[in-house]
């Protein structure tokens, strides 16, 4: 009885991170760039009082990797990503990767995301743009091209299936392992002038917390189950007094 009820908050603990992550994704429906993400559950199994006992944990986020939808703001600045890829940004904590492609040129002539922190190209480093020159095109590569002239190329990365994500604010993640700048870009490639909007499904979400709520309030149920019964049960065995 008692394992059964340590199962029970372990559900409990369980299905409120997963109510965390619903509702990082509602807040995030419109934030440029944003992939939502979904807890995933497991098992620990303990060997309690020669028994097996199952209890569910929620384990780290995962994040989704399902194409946003485009949105065309004709800014030359704006660029979207198409394809499993992320662009380089260096901030004062380090690295960080996003999809959100709201990119501005400095007044020194770096490109830069909309609070400062530099867009790297393939190879790691800031990338140089002329601001006194035409505004420039780039192409599905990255390569960035002004007057005729190539002044560099955006970076595209690949964070691969095994690699851990840990968010860095809304649209940016951290990955500890080593990532592999994209060469390929046929299945991967820039479109000037979009932007990517979130890939969460509202109404999907609503339809999970519905569920997720359902199933909290019968865990919460069956530990008042368990609890009733245990006293009932110190009641019938107790000695009368």
């Amino acid at each position: 009885m008692i394992n059964g009820q340590y199962a029970s908050i372990a559900a409990q603990v369980a299905l409120s991170r997963r109510l965390e992550s619903i509702a990082s994704n509602v807040a995030n429906i419109s934030t440029t760039g944003f992939r939502g993400g979904a807890t995933r559950f497991g098992s620990i199994f303990a060997d309690l009082s020669q028994r097996e006992v199952n209890f569910p944990e929620a384990r780290p986020v995962q994040i989704s990797k399902k194409q946003g939808p485009a949105a065309h703001t004709s800014n030359p600045f704006d660029l979207m990503i198409n394809g499993d890829a992320w662009f380089a940004v260096e901030t004062p904590a380090g690295r960080a990767y996003t999809r959100d492609g709201r990119f501005k040129l400095s007044s020194e002539g770096q490109l830069t995301a909309l609070d400062g922190s530099p867009v790297l190209d393939s190879s790691g480093a800031p990338i140089a743009i002329s601001p006194e020159e035409p505004t420039p095109s780039i192409g599905r590569d990255g390569t960035v091209v002004q007057r005729g002239q190539t002044r560099g190329n955006i970076g595209l990365f690949q964070l691969g299936d095994d690699t851990h994500l840990s968010r860095l604010g809304a649209s940016r993640v951290a990955a500890p392992a080593q990532v592999t700048p994209i060469t390929d870009f046929h299945s991967n490639g820039v479109t000037q002038g979009s932007l990517e909007g979130s890939n969460v499904n509202p109404i999907g979400e609503v339809q999970e917390l519905v569920s997720v709520q359902k199933l909290f309030e019968m865990v919460t149920s069956s530990i008042e189950t368990i609890d009733s019964i245990r006293l009932e049960s110190l009641k019938t065995l107790a000695p009368a007094s």
